[in-house]
């Protein structure tokens, strides 16, 4: 029996790496709160973004197991279960969207209130305004 057969092993594999993804989305968390460093957060980043992936082959490759396999169908509480899991990356996709758009707005005022800094300086220095 090949390894890539064995359900019970890909299931392993792809909870292992769930593990890691929320490990890493902690000490991602961790970095951004206390220490924001632009290169580490990318470096972070990238690795998270290769175990999503590595997951989701995995998850792929279950899914299409269950599909050709033996009883040429899917069972119903794998599909359920590949479903929900959808789902709940779907979530999470969705929460770091938002998280993202409210930290671009948060930077948009910051922006906004540094040239209005700047323009105040500039004017009591008699230059021109940005």
């Amino acid at each position: 029996m090949d390894i890539l057969d064995d359900m019970k092993f890909l299931k392993f594999v792809k909870g292992v790496l769930e593990e890691k993804i929320t490990s890493q989305e902690a000490l991602i968390d961790v970095e951004r709160a206390n220490f924001f460093d632009k290169q580490l957060d990318y470096e972070l980043s990238k690795e998270l973004h290769l175990y999503q992936r590595w997951r989701d082959e995995v998850s792929s490759y279950i899914t299409n197991k269950y599909a050709v396999g033996e009883d040429k169908g899917m069972k119903i509480e794998d599909m359920l279960e590949y479903n929900q899991s959808l789902i709940e990356q779907n979530r999470k996709l969705l929460e770091s969207n938002k998280s993202l758009v409210e930290r671009i707005e948060e930077l948009k005022m910051e922006i906004k209130l540094l040239n209005e800094e700047i323009n105040k300086i500039l004017r009591r220095k008699g230059s021109v305004e940005i």
